[in-house]
């Protein structure tokens, strides 16, 4: 009962209380301060995501494995000829100079061509000795009295020759040596004595020259004499046998040019100065003309390594040359290294085979990892240079890994290929289900 009373007695205080003066004249707390920081904070968010939608921007990003490889640094040493590899004088490894012969075919034509040769140089051999026993032993001797008057009047000739070059250069030694001592007694260092000496030196030598010159002449107008008389002492019959020996001369010739062309062409000699990294072939094997007989990583400081690097059809055609290119190499940790920064050169038109990747990587167990998409689009990815960083390349850290970088080595690759504000990716979504709009519309 008491408590009851005490209840009422609180209620009629409380009330007299709230319609007092005192209490109608103070303000209405709205909300805290800690209200006001919450709202101001939503509202700085919200402004914050208006301005990143509108300003801001999302990647859209392609995945690509690739390798990393010199920029035409491997090349192809092929077979030049069909035949049989008798030797391979290199392996895996091997360093290589420019020139050098790194393997031997066996020009199996080539040795054909040559016997059959050998054998018509005999017959010919044979009937032009029977022709000459037929000949009487007093023309038979004059006849080779003949030639070889020939012989000597034409190394006769020669010799001369090489006697005037000779006395040209040593008349062009002495001209220097008078235009020397001219400036020299012009300067009064030097009496004209010598300057007189060298001159009469020069008028002998232009003396010997006319002499040899003359010589040569009368050499030449021998040789002919020697001509007219082989033709006139037998007439057809020396014409004949003059034909049977150009005949056999001619064919001596055709085995010299078939055995040098055997030994030339069955040299495999390598083209640039490298490494070889594999070899395709291997003794007794018969090779056709154009067969890969082995990889030659060329040296040299100059060489440039690329990125190349195949993307799934569908999204490499998305990519674009001048794209800004994100390189991971699977030997480097990305969240502890950053990736390598590059840039698209070159992107095929059309999709790469089994066989145009092989011949790019020239490994197939490589091939086959990369085109394990079936068709995909091949780009080539140039590095960026930076000589601050222990590979010679950028990377997205200030120094990237303490290691260089060795071709061959399998890498993952991302590239940007377009940027969107985020305000328009989610006006598709706003007027599908906000305002109802059908995404077919228009």
């Amino acid at each position: 009962m008491s408590s009851s009373k005490e209840k009422e007695i609180f209620r009629k205080v409380a009330l007299e209380r709230a319609s007092s003066p005192e209490q109608l004249d103070q303000l209405i707390t709205i909300t805290t301060p800690a209200g006001w920081v919450a709202l101001l904070a939503i509202l700085i968010f919200l402004t914050a995501t208006v301005i990143w939608g509108i300003y801001g921007s999302i990647p859209t990003q392609v995945e690509g494995r690739g390798i990393l490889l010199f920029h035409e640094g491997v090349i192809s040493v092929q077979v030049p000829n069909t035949g049989r590899i008798t030797r391979i004088a290199v392996d895996v490894g091997d360093s290589v100079q420019k020139g050098q012969i790194i393997a031997r075919i066996e020009r199996e034509d080539l040795i054909e061509q040559i016997k059959t040769a050998q054998a018509d140089l005999k017959a010919l051999e044979t009937s032009f000795e029977e022709k000459r026993k037929t000949e009487s032993e007093t023309e038979r001797i004059q006849r080779e009295k003949l030639r070889l008057d020939r012989l000597n009047q034409e190394q006769a000739i020669k010799n001369l020759r090489n006697q005037l070059e000779a006395q040209n250069a040593f008349k062009q030694q002495q001209q220097t040596l008078k235009e020397g001592l001219e400036k020299l007694v012009t300067q009064g260092i030097l009496s004209k004595n010598k300057l007189l000496e060298a001159e009469n030196e020069l008028v002998k030598i232009d003396q010997q020259i006319n002499s040899l010159k003359l010589d040569i002449e009368t050499a030449k107008n021998q040789l002919n004499s020697i001509e007219i008389e082989l033709k006139k002492m037998t007439g057809s019959g020396s014409l004949d046998e003059l034909t049977q020996a150009q005949r056999v001369e001619k064919a001596r010739n055709e085995i010299l040019a078939l055995q040098k062309a055997f030994a030339e062409t069955s040299q495999v000699v390598s083209p640039e100065s490298g490494r070889v990294i594999e070899v395709l072939q291997r003794e007794n094997d018969l090779a056709n003309a154009g067969t890969t007989l082995f990889l030659l990583e060329k040296s040299g400081e100059n060489l440039e390594m690329e990125a190349v690097v195949y993307f799934p059809a569908l999204t490499g055609k998305q990519v674009k040359r001048g794209m800004r290119v994100q390189i991971t190499p699977s030997i480097v940790k990305r969240e502890e290294y950053g990736f390598l920064e590059g840039t698209v050169a070159e992107v095929d038109q059309y999709p790469s085979t089994f066989m145009s990747v092989m011949k790019t990587i020239q490994n197939e167990a490589l091939a086959r990892l990369l085109t394990s998409d079936q068709t995909p689009i091949k780009v080539r990815a140039s590095l960026i240079s930076d000589p601050k960083t222990t590979s010679g390349y950028k990377w997205s850290s200030r120094l990237g890994p303490p290691l260089k970088l060795d071709r061959g080595t399998i890498c993952f690759v991302t590239v940007t290929v377009r940027e969107q504000a985020p305000i328009t990716l989610v006006m598709p979504l706003f007027k599908k289900y906000i305002l109802g709009e059908s995404s077919s519309k228009g």
